[in-house]
């Protein structure tokens, strides 16, 4: 990937895709609270990884997550 931003675009391209395909409905979320959706390309990147989120995500991802809060809903 040349850039984080393409990165991001890319990821959000796939997540709309899948979400299409298994029907599920989305709902905007706000800038503040969509760290964790920043965080996933950037530091793939400049790790150089290749990761897919189907089985769980990487540490890092869930070290943002205790950070800011946010826990996965019931």
């Amino acid at each position: 990937m040349p850039s984080a931003f393409t990165a991001e675009a890319i990821a959000c391209w796939k997540a709309v895709q899948v979400g299409v395909e298994k029907g599920w409905q989305f709902q905007h979320t706000p800038r503040s609270t969509n760290n964790l959706a920043h965080i996933l390309p950037t530091e793939t990147l400049r790790r150089r990884e290749e990761i897919y989120l189907e089985m769980g995500v990487p540490e890092y991802a869930k070290d943002q997550t205790r950070y800011d809060g946010v826990s996965e809903p019931d």
